[in-house]
């Protein structure tokens, strides 16, 4: 005769039993427990993948999508010389946007920003960057060195090899002899900090004046304490043409030492075209000026002249 199970005993789940497991708080506290168990093994086989050199991301890489038109083959290599230096981070690092980003931005001094970091699995990432241009170059020593619109210096060639940059990269010259510009750092020579701010109010200009600067084919930035014995104000900065014409620009109105009289630049540009009408390219004159209310100029081996403003109109008697 088959023994009866009596209530309580053995090791089934008797009704009590499925109703204590059955109760929101059991169902809870289960779900918690498979939470936690995929979620400890989810952080294993993360730390695992992360180790794993198949999805390393190393920064040299993101180059080859995010190269302009405008750096030239030589800065690119240098560049990516830089970024080689940094260390690989895991495409699955928590961080890895944050890292990527500062990573960058300590590795060259050509990379202004980080605009985004986007995960490209399993071992890429899509980068949009900002890189810092040259505007000016300054010589010292053996050494060229180029430096952007913040005095930032970019990049150091030898004088003696062919710049790696044209226009709209003018060489500064008259500046007082210095101390060498250091890579990745500002350079704090108010001379070569004036000039900077020419050059891009220049830029400026240019590009809404149909290239009316461009026409007087300015080779350098001259910056000059002293003219014809006059002495000129900290800032003053000249533009030297291909024909050897001294341009006298003045201050940029960034300036900190723009003043009140000075003119703005729209009316510097609008005195150059009246100079140009009567002396086209500037053929025939030594120097003119620009930034004053009536534009200056003086023919090769004569006087300091000026324009006129322009003639009222004859009057036409009426008849009475």
């Amino acid at each position: 005769m088959a023994k009866r199970r009596t209530k309580g005993a053995g090791t089934g789940w008797n009704s009590e039993t499925r109703r204590r497991f059955a109760t929101p708080a059991a169902k809870l506290a289960a779900s918690v427990v498979v939470l936690l168990s995929v979620g400890l093994i989810a952080a294993h086989l993360a730390g695992i993948a992360r180790l794993d050199r198949r999805f390393l991301v190393f920064p040299a890489s993101i180059l080859d999508e995010n190269r302009p038109s405008w750096l030239p083959e030589e800065v690119l290599g240098a560049l990516r010389a830089d970024l080689q230096r940094i260390e690989p981070i895991s495409i699955f690092a928590k961080d890895f946007g944050s890292r990527m980003s500062r990573s960058l931005l300590s590795a060259s001094p050509w990379i202004d920003s980080v605009l985004a970091v986007e995960r490209v699995f399993p071992n890429r990432a899509r980068v949009e960057l900002e890189l810092r241009r040259p505007v000016i170059s300054i010589d010292r020593g053996p050494y060229r060195f180029l430096l952007d619109r913040e005095a930032i210096c970019l990049h150091r060639e030898d004088r003696a090899s062919p710049g790696l940059f044209r226009r709209p990269v003018l060489p500064v010259v008259g500046a007082r002899p210095g101390t060498e510009p250091r890579l990745g750092q500002r350079f704090e020579d108010p001379e070569v900090v004036a000039a900077i701010q020419v050059a891009e109010e220049l830029k400026s200009l240019d590009e809404r004046q149909s290239g009316t600067l461009w026409r007087i084919r300015p080779v350098a930035l001259e910056v000059r304490r002293s003219i014809q014995g006059a002495v000129a104000a900290p800032g003053e900065v000249h533009l030297r043409t291909a024909n050897g014409v001294l341009v006298e620009w003045g201050r940029a109105q960034e300036s900190a030492q723009f003043g009140k009289n000075d003119l703005l630049p729209s009316e510097k540009v609008e005195h150059l075209e009246r100079i140009l009408e009567v002396f086209p390219g500037l053929v025939g004159l030594e120097e003119a000026r620009l930034n004053f209310d009536l534009p200056h100029y003086r023919r090769v081996g004569g006087p300091l002249s000026f324009l006129k403003g322009p003639e009222p109109p004859l009057e036409t008697p009426s008849d009475s």
